[in-house]
């Protein structure tokens, strides 16, 4: 495997079960100024990181159907001088977890829920070359006002529907053909969908800032589990507000 080059803009790439943890790494990591890509999967995850290997790699301990710990140990079997910062995340958070990942090859440990500041420090003490300074801060809580701008708040003001709503009631989980299944925070937001609470009403409920709750809603939407309604209840036939929700407009 051949050493991964960059100048200013590091590429990041996250291998994580869970969709929500996703979406807030990438969200910490790309206000600081990095290019970040991300899977559920371990094996297209790994497949992906052999073909383009990023500059950092954040690797989930706990992987649906593979271990974090194998992927880190498979990686490090073909990149032997260790050319790939790799960080293990994980719920466990103790002595003998730690040791074990830096033990399977990783660089560094980190617990979760993951720290802000926690995430960012690890990763500039990975990428010496790239400046973080001016962008560690905390992000406003998800009861501050959203952008004020038209198309965000337009994106808020959208009212998510639950789809097939009779067949959900025979299922003894929505989610039992999808990938998402264990992602505590999408389950949550799926249960107060109920036709009549737009994205910040439903960001407020869920305790999550209204940016990541549309994206998680998009993930639903992607899944054909719900279908969006503008605020006059109108089924929207056009969906180009959801194309670019990655960006912060």
């Amino acid at each position: 495997m051949k050493p991964s080059h960059w100048i200013s803009t590091p590429r990041i790439f996250i291998i994580d079960g869970s969709i929500t943890d996703c979406h807030l790494m990438s969200n910490i990591l790309q206000r600081a100024g990095c290019k970040v890509y991300f899977t559920i999967d371990g094996r297209e995850g790994l497949i992906s990181v052999l073909e383009a290997p990023p500059q950092c790699l954040i690797l989930d301990a706990t992987l649906p159907g593979t271990s974090g710990y194998a992927i880190c140990r498979h990686i490090r079997a073909v990149d032997q001088h260790y050319t790939i910062p790799i960080i293990i995340v994980s719920a466990k958070n103790t002595p003998l977890d730690q040791k074990y990942s830096l033990r399977m090859g990783a660089n560094s440990f980190l617990a979760k829920p993951i720290s802000e500041e926690a995430l960012l420090q690890t990763v500039k003490r990975l990428l010496p070359g790239f400046s973080l300074a001016a962008v560690v801060q905390t992000p406003p809580p998800f009861t501050s006002q959203p952008d004020t701008s038209e198309t965000l708040m337009e994106k808020y003001a959208l009212i998510p529907h639950r789809l097939n709503e009779d067949g959900i009631l025979l299922r003894r989980n929505p989610f039992a053909s999808s990938n998402f299944v264990s992602d505590k925070h999408l389950r949550r937001l799926y249960a107060v969908i109920n036709g009549r609470r737009n994205v910040q009403e439903l960001a407020e409920m869920v305790q999550l800032d209204p940016q990541t709750t549309l994206k998680l809603l998009k993930t639903l939407w992607q899944q054909q589990q719900i279908a969006f309604h503008d605020r006059n209840q109108q089924p929207l036939k056009e969906l180009s507000l959801l194309d670019n929700i990655e960006r912060n407009e």
